[in-house]
C-alpha cells in the first residue's frame, strides 16, 4: 500500500503527520517506519513514474514544518535519486550481459 500511494500520489510523506493520524487517506505504514522517531520523511525516488526507491530523511535538528516550497524541492531531489538510481541498475544491467 504505502509503494502505491508514493506513485499515485507522487507526495512527500510526513512521518510524524502519519503518527499523529493528520494525513487523510494515508497508506497502511510498516510499524519498523513509523516505530523509528529518527526517521522524519519519507521521500518517493521516482524514475518515468515508477517508483525506483524511497529516500528516508530524519529527523532536522530544527523543528519545522514543511511548506510547498521544501516538499517540491524534496520530489526534486527525489527524481534526482530515482534517475541515478535507474541508471546505476540499468549499467549493472549492461555489465553483466
Amino acid at each position: 500500500p504505502l509503494v502505491n500511494w508514493l506513485t499515485s500520489e507522487d507526495r512527500v510523506l510526513d512521518l510524524d503527520r502519519v503518527r499523529a493520524g493528520e494525513v487523510p487517506g494515508a497508506p497502511e505504514v510498516p510499524a519498523w517506519l513509523l516505530d523509528d522517531r529518527r526517521l522524519w520523511l519519507v521521500v518517493p525516488a521516482l524514475n518515468r513514474d515508477r517508483l525506483a526507491g524511497l529516500v528516508l530523511v530524519g529527523r532536522s535538528l530544527a523543528p519545522r514544518v514543511l511548506n510547498w516550497e521544501d516538499e517540491e524541492l524534496l520530489k526534486t531531489l527525489g527524481q534526482q535519486a530515482g534517475s541515478y538510481i535507474a541508471e546505476s541498475s540499468g549499467q549493472a544491467a549492461l555489465e553483466e550481459a
